[in-house]
C-alpha cells in the first residue's frame, strides 16, 4: 500500500509542550460509538482523561473532518469493528505506530452466520479473507484488557504474545466513597439488585426479568434502551411487576448514579459475555455484592469475591442472586478493585505501552 502521507512530512515524536517533548496520541471507534455511550466509550474518555495527566503524552479525539493522519505518533483504536478499518489502514501506510485495543470477545451463538465465521477464522485458506483479522496483523501493539483475552486473540488470530499487553479495564476512585443517602431520598429504595447497562440483548435484560417474574425484592434497572422488539418485551414485563423499577438513563458522572451503587445490596449483570463490564467494577468499589456472566474475563477480575451465573439459566441466574442478596458484604473486593484497577493504574500502564512502541 501506497504511503498516503510520508514519514518525513509527519510532526511526530518532535511534537514539543513548553520546551518539552512529548507523543501526540489520537483516540477512534466507530463512528455511531458515542451515539450511545457504554464501556468501550468509557474506557476510551478516561483513559484519554487520565493520560493527559501527565507530562509524556498528549492525547485527542481523531476528528475525521479536519485532523491529519501523520500529525500523531500514535493511533489508538478501540474496538475491531469494521467502519474503523479503513482509517487504521491510512494510518498504516501514514507511518503512524498502531495500538488496538480490541475489547474482543465473540458471543456464543450457533447461528449459520456465526457458524460460518468460525469456518473462516480457522481455515488457513480463507482467513486473509476475514477482515477482523486486518486489524490485528495492523497492530504495532494489541492491547486486551484481561489474560483471558490476550490467549483468546493469540489462539484465534496467531498473535504472538510479544506483540500485547494486557491493560486492564478501570475505575474512578470516587465510587469507593458512594453514598447511598442521595438514591434513598430520590426513589425511597434501598438494599435492591441492580442492573446498569443498555437494554439489549447482549445484556440479557429480558432473562433478567423473568427471573424477577417470582422474586418479590426490588430490582432497579438503569441505562438507555432504543425502541426494538426487544426493548418493548422488556417494557411490558417492567409494566407487570410492582418490585421492578425502570429508571431509564443516568449519566455516569452523575452522583445519582454513584449514590444508586451505595444504595444496593446486589448487583447483576448476566450478560451473554462482558470484558469485565465496567459498570461491576463500579459497584464492587462501591460496596455491592456482585452477580456476573461466566462467559468473557470477570472471573479474571473478581476472583472468587462474585456469584458466576450461566447466561442461559434463568434457574441458575435466581440461585445466585438470592446467595448474594443473603450474604453479608464483603470489603475484600473493594479493596483488591481499589488496588488493581483504577484508571490511574490503566493510564500508567497504556503510557508504558505506548513508550515500548515508538522505542522499538
Amino acid at each position: 500500500m501506497p504511503n498516503v502521507f510520508p514519514i518525513h512530512e509527519r510532526a511526530g515524536y518532535d511534537t514539543r509542550i513548553n520546551g518539552v517533548k512529548i507523543m501526540k496520541v489520537t483516540f477512534f471507534t466507530s463512528p455511531a460509538g458515542f451515539s450511545r455511550l457504554g464501556g468501550a466509550e468509557i474506557q476510551m474518555l478516561k483513559t484519554k482523561e487520565y493520560l493527559n495527566c501527565s507530562e509524556d503524552c498528549s492525547v485527542s479525539f481523531f476528528d475525521i473532518f479536519n485532523d491529519k493522519i501523520g500529525q500523531y505518533d500514535i493511533f489508538h483504536n478501540f474496538t475491531v469493528k469494521l467502519d474503523c478499518l479503513p482509517l487504521y489502514i491510512l494510518a498504516k501506510n501514514a507511518g503512524v505506530k498502531l495500538a488496538l485495543s480490541p475489547i474482543y470477545w465473540p458471543t456464543p451463538s450457533f447461528t449459520l452466520q456465526n457458524l460460518a465465521k468460525k469456518l473462516v477464522i480457522h481455515l488457513p485458506v480463507f482467513r486473509k479473507w476475514y477482515p477482523i483479522r486486518d486489524f490485528f496483523d495492523l497492530a504495532d501493539i494489541v492491547l486486551p484488557n484481561s489474560k483471558m483475552e490476550q490467549e483468546l486473540i493469540a489462539r484465534r488470530f496467531k498473535i504472538h504474545s510479544r506483540k500485547s499487553c494486557v491493560i486492564p479495564n478501570g475505575v474512578d476512585k470516587v465510587f469507593y466513597k458512594a453514598n447511598p443517602r442521595l438514591f434513598i431520598e430520590k426513589y425511597g429504595l434501598e438494599d435492591f439488585v441492580l442492573f446498569v447497562g443498555r437494554i439489549e440483548p447482549r445484556k440479557n435484560v429480558l432473562r433478567l426479568l423473568k427471573v424477577f417474574k417470582t422474586l418479590e425484592m426490588p430490582l432497579v434497572l438503569i441505562g438507555d434502551s432504543l425502541e426494538t422488539e426487544y426493548s418493548i418485551s422488556c417494557n411490558d414485563l417492567i409494566k407487570s411487576r410492582k418490585n421492578i423499577h425502570y429508571l431509564g438513563f443516568i449519566p455516569h458522572n452523575s452522583a445519582l448514579l454513584r449514590s444508586a451503587y451505595a444504595a444496593a445490596k446486589v448487583f447483576v449483570l448476566p450478560s451473554m459475555c462482558e470484558t469485565p463490564g465496567l459498570s461491576a467494577l463500579e459497584a464492587g468499589l462501591a460496596g455491592c455484592n456482585i452477580v456476573i456472566t461466566n462467559n468473557g474475563s470477570p472471573v479474571e477480575y473478581f476472583k472468587d469475591y462474585a456469584w458466576y451465573v450461566n447466561p442461559n439459566s434463568i434457574g441458575d441466574i435466581k440461585t445466585k442472586i438470592l446467595e448474594a442478596y443473603s450474604a453479608a458484604k464483603d470489603q475484600k473486593l473493594r479493596e483488591r478493585i481499589l488496588k488493581n484497577y483504577t484508571w490511574e493504574h490503566v493510564a500508567e500502564e497504556t503510557l508504558n505501552a505506548y513508550k515500548r512502541v515508538l522505542a522499538s
